[in-house]
């Protein structure tokens, strides 16, 4: 009895630090949102983090509605103000730019090649992986969507390392 005892809160801990991994995940995202809310960061490194989203719009040849769709915004007016400064850039908004980035970043890793790089998120064969959407179509979609895009190109870049 004592040995089923001892089985069962083996598998409980193991359960517990597979979610105490999720968890970490989690909170590692929460503090970054807490430090643009605390005001750690200013509005002139939320500028830095558009300035580099305008270069990866450039090299993936976005739309004006997929980078509405991209961020979350209300109108690519609104994109365009806070790309001008005229316009706060809003909390949420640097996440989803900082998730851009992370997704930019893994696929120069894993594809040398400039060109492939920036168009491997239209490729249709990516709905197979996605839920059927192109990559793109889930970074534009909800997060969980979004987080396999990413977590699937950390899987690929990790065995590249």
């Amino acid at each position: 009895q004592l040995r089923k005892q001892v089985s069962l809160l083996e598998t409980i801990i193991a359960r517990s630090e597979g979610e105490a991994m999720a968890s970490r995940g989690y909170l590692r995202k929460l503090e970054d949102a807490l430090k643009w809310t605390a005001g750690e960061n200013t509005q002139s490194s939320a500028q830095a983090a558009v300035r580099e989203f305008n270069t990866i719009v450039e090299l993936w040849k976005l739309t004006d509605p997929e980078i509405v769709a991209l961020l979350g915004a209300d109108s690519m007016a609104a994109v365009t103000d806070w790309r001008t400064g005229s316009r706060p850039i809003p909390l949420g908004v640097i996440p989803k730019i900082t998730h851009i980035k992370s997704v930019h970043e893994a696929l120069k890793v894993l594809f040398p090649s400039n060109v492939v790089a920036n168009s491997w998120l239209r490729l249709n064969k990516t709905k197979k992986l996605f839920k059927g959407l192109t990559g793109l179509e889930a970074l534009q979609s909800n997060p969980e969507n979004a987080n396999l895009v990413l977590n699937y190109l950390h899987s690929k870049t990790s065995k590249v390392a």
